[in-house]
């Protein structure tokens, strides 16, 4: 199959396919859309990849997914499972960022606030913060960033705002411990994890959100879950207020 056939393949009464080999193929609809589709087996089934729609997906571009899919294959893993997997920790990404979450504690607390107060943090938060760390998920947002996000508040002038975000991100990251959202927070934790790394991590962040000196690695010590030690950090942090 070539660029030219494939643009120069044209809509007729009923669907049709043109194949490249090994499996993936280009399926013209009536209506003139094609669609790249890679048609293979697993564990003695036969299944079929959707890999995209052309042009936005070219040649090139198809045949690079195809490759892909074949080596999944070859370590016994379904590409098309591994598709949906893949779309699944994004949408999980998208919904634990700290655009999401901080938009999420803002209305929460906004219920106990007064009109006046929740719209100056809201208002905080989409001028000072969500421009330059929104989209990062919290496990990404280390310490220099966030006090490069301050500097810049600083730098206008505006210590007591920037006081005041610092404020906010703390409280913002406690509301993401106390609901099981700081995953990111904690990659180094799973099942018989290091918890010296994991100590070091929370020790860090805590210096820098929570106004904590540290949090002892002893804490962590034989904790089986994320959802424990959150439970025990956000205690301490609790405590500490």
């Amino acid at each position: 199959m070539t660029d030219t056939q494939i643009r120069q393949a044209k809509s007729k009464d009923k669907t049709y396919k043109l194949s490249d080999g090994k499996g993936l193929f280009l399926q013209v609809t009536h209506t003139g859309a094609k669609y790249w589709r890679l048609k293979y087996r697993i564990a003695g089934k036969e299944k079929l990849l959707s890999i995209g729609v052309y042009p936005s997906i070219s040649l090139k571009k198809a045949r690079k997914a195809c490759a892909d899919a074949k080596d999944l294959l070859e370590q016994g893993i379904d590409p098309s499972q591994a598709k949906q997997s893949k779309k699944l920790e994004q949408v999980q990404a998208q919904a634990n960022n700290l655009d999401a979450i901080s938009r999420e504690w803002q209305k929460q607390q906004a219920l106990t606030w007064s009109v006046n107060y929740s719209y100056k943090v809201l208002r905080s938060l989409e001028r000072d913060l969500l421009p330059y760390l929104g989209t990062l998920p919290l496990g990404d947002i280390t310490p220099p960033k966030l006090l490069a996000v301050l500097r810049r508040v600083e730098a206008r002038g505006a210590a007591e705002s920037a006081h005041r975000l610092k404020q906010i991100v703390g409280a913002v990251f406690r509301f993401a411990v106390a609901t099981g959202r700081a995953e990111g927070l904690l990659k180094a934790v799973n099942l018989g994890g290091d918890a010296d790394t994991v100590g070091a991590i929370y020790g860090q962040l805590a210096g820098a959100y929570y106004g904590l000196d540290s949090i002892p690695i002893k804490w962590m010590r034989g904790l089986a879950s994320n959802e424990k030690i959150g439970a025990i950090c956000n205690e301490l942090i609790m405590k500490k207020e």
